[in-house]
């Protein structure tokens, strides 16, 4: 199953009035495709009931975080920003935060090829285990990432979803920077190349974490 990853603001997504690149494919061919959500189609608010409540959950977050932070608790929301997303497939992620959990230990032994269940990688999880020790905290368990400049990640329900670990795209833009210096050293056209070349067909886990770690930069940039 397809993992897209989405960049732009928390009312268009919660709004539902965005499109994975599997949907926008679709709707160019005129063949409608199926999309699994955690939020029901039927629940779904209109944009501006999201914008009242992202509003007021903003609001409610940004006084509980106010001493820890450099800047207001505020960013452009609403219908009017662009929206980017790709799909680098949970392959793609997961061979990322694998790349991240090695490199943590500085260790460069990679398996050759990817595991199905990753997640479950004795290297993953020595990591998660103590995540906020790594230099890649950011991208090893955080799910949703705000527009804002802080260090910290947080757990919280975010409007009216499960419990989350939020963090900060500026932050996460920095470690993933960081992820391709320390290991893959890529230039910005061999990232090129590697978002072009897509998904490997058989499996290498090199080649999984060069394209997830290319897609995953390219839209922690559009975020920032």
């Amino acid at each position: 199953m397809g993992l897209d990853i989405y960049a732009g603001t928390l009312t268009r997504y919660y709004s539902g009035q965005w499109e994975t690149i599997g949907q926008q494919s679709s709707t160019a061919a005129r063949n409608p495709a199926q999309v699994l959500s955690e939020e029901p189609d039927e629940d779904t608010c209109t944009p501006e009931e999201v914008f009242e409540t992202v509003k007021g959950w903003r609001t409610l977050v940004g006084r509980a975080l106010k001493n820890h932070l450099k800047e207001p608790f505020d960013w452009p929301e609403g219908m009017d920003a662009p929206y980017f997303t790709d799909q680098p497939d949970w392959e793609g992620v997961g061979a990322v935060q694998l790349l991240a959990a090695f490199a943590t230990k500085q260790r460069t032994d990679y398996p050759k090829k990817m595991p199905k269940q990753w997640f479950d990688h004795p290297e993953f999880l020595s990591v998660c285990d103590d995540a906020l020790e790594s230099p890649y905290y950011h991208l090893l368990q955080v799910e949703i990432w705000l527009p804002l400049e802080f260090e910290f990640v947080f757990e919280n329900e975010c409007l009216g979803d499960k419990n989350r670990l939020i963090g900060s795209a500026p932050t996460l833009l920095a470690q993933l920077k960081a992820l391709n210096e320390a290991t893959l050293k890529a230039a910005e056209a061999e990232l090129l190349a590697w978002r072009k070349r897509g998904q490997p067909k058989d499996g290498n886990f090199l080649a999984t974490a060069q394209y997830g770690l290319a897609v995953w930069l390219q839209l922690a940039e559009q975020a920032v």
